[in-house]
């Protein structure tokens, strides 16, 4: 346990002096790799700004937003339905007998990553005004994740709250549009649309599916804070998030 607080203490003082969510962000995933959890997962989902956060390959989050993962998500469906610390994961199906037929079938897909089990921790219950948390993964099996439950969890769960609180109020000294970052791919998709492109001459252009250009356009212009495509290019160029 003094490890732990110890290890938890010298965390906080690095998080804290980042100046930038991207500093802030690889302290964060450093700290969990440490601990045992290799892949992250990081949801702060609002009516007014939408940040998405992971270290998971790319052609895995792709697939799952060309699946429509989002919608039977176990992780938004159930997890963040209290401010609890659980289990995730294949791994502890035998604890969640809820899930229905395709929910398990996503977590065996997501298990193909190697990620089979993990801890979700919320910060915002799902309702109207969204929803919010980590879930942080391991290829390491039931082992990690036993390590950090119950009293043990507490100081993982204190990280997650920190990095969030410190990602929520971090902004880029350089760039005052920080909490309106879009990732690569929405500001991809955005610049064709600019360019004058549909959806599936996009799709086209990123080699992707059109469900995937729409999830990462429809994430654009929820953080962006826009109703149509058209106004969310407007206020990326007026904002010099993209370039014609």
């Amino acid at each position: 346990m003094l490890v732990e607080l110890e290890r938890l203490t010298a965390f906080a003082e690095r998080i804290t002096q980042a100046d930038t969510r991207d500093a802030v962000w690889n302290i964060a995933c450093d700290h969990f790799a440490e601990v045992g959890f290799d892949g992250i997962f990081y949801a702060d989902l609002s009516a007014h700004n939408a940040v998405v956060r992971t270290n998971l390959e790319d052609c895995w989050t792709d697939h799952y937003a060309a699946e429509q993962y989002f919608e039977i998500d176990p992780f938004f469906r159930h997890s963040c339905n209290r401010l609890t610390v659980s289990p995730t994961g294949e791994k502890y199906f035998d604890e969640h007998p809820y899930l229905n037929c395709e929910e398990r079938r996503f977590i065996l897909t997501a298990g193909e990553t190697g990620m089979k089990a993990g801890l979700a921790l919320p910060f915002r219950i799902a309702g109207p005004e969204g929803v919010g948390g980590w879930n942080v993964l391991t290829t390491h099996g039931r082992e990690i994740v036993e390590q950090h439950r119950g009293d043990s969890g507490r100081a993982v769960y204190l990280a997650a709250l920190l990095t969030h609180e410190r990602m929520r109020n971090t902004v880029d000294k350089h760039d005052k549009h920080q909490r309106l970052r879009l990732t690569e791919r929405e500001t991809e998709t955005l610049h064709w649309a600019a360019c004058g492109l549909r959806n599936k001459e996009i799709a086209e252009k990123m080699r992707v599916s059109a469900a995937t250009v729409e999830f990462h356009g429809r994430n654009a212009r929820h953080k962006l804070g826009a109703k149509t495509r058209e106004q969310a290019v407007a206020i990326a160029l007026t904002r010099g998030l993209i370039a014609m």
